[in-house]
């Protein structure tokens, strides 16, 4: 992952990483709240879980098919970095929903 750092393909990464803190843990929270009905607990997990950023095994992937090693060192450093404030929110945002 050190080769690669990140350059190119930085707006590929950039949405990847803003569908993968920001839409996949709204649509978790909505399906396990509203959709199934999960205890409070367990929606709150599952989105916490969903917020956590992107780990090394997309770059694993990427390396054994080898193709998209820039894209996922990318996905990896961008959600990585932005986790500070994305899982801050999400823990903010359950605590106001009374999860």
């Amino acid at each position: 992952m050190v080769n690669y750092g990140i350059r190119g393909n930085l707006a590929i990464g950039g949405v990847l990483a803003i569908i993968k803190s920001i839409l996949m843990p709204f649509v978790v929270f909505v399906v396990a709240a509203h959709v199934i009905g999960l205890p409070s607990v367990w929606v709150g997990v599952a989105t916490l879980i969903a917020a956590c950023p992107t780990g090394v095994f997309s770059f694993i992937m990427a390396n054994q098919f080898g193709t998209g090693h820039a894209m996922s060192t990318n996905g990896i450093a961008i959600t990585t970095a932005i986790s500070v404030f994305t899982v801050s929110f999400w823990l903010w945002f359950i605590q106001v929903q009374g999860y």
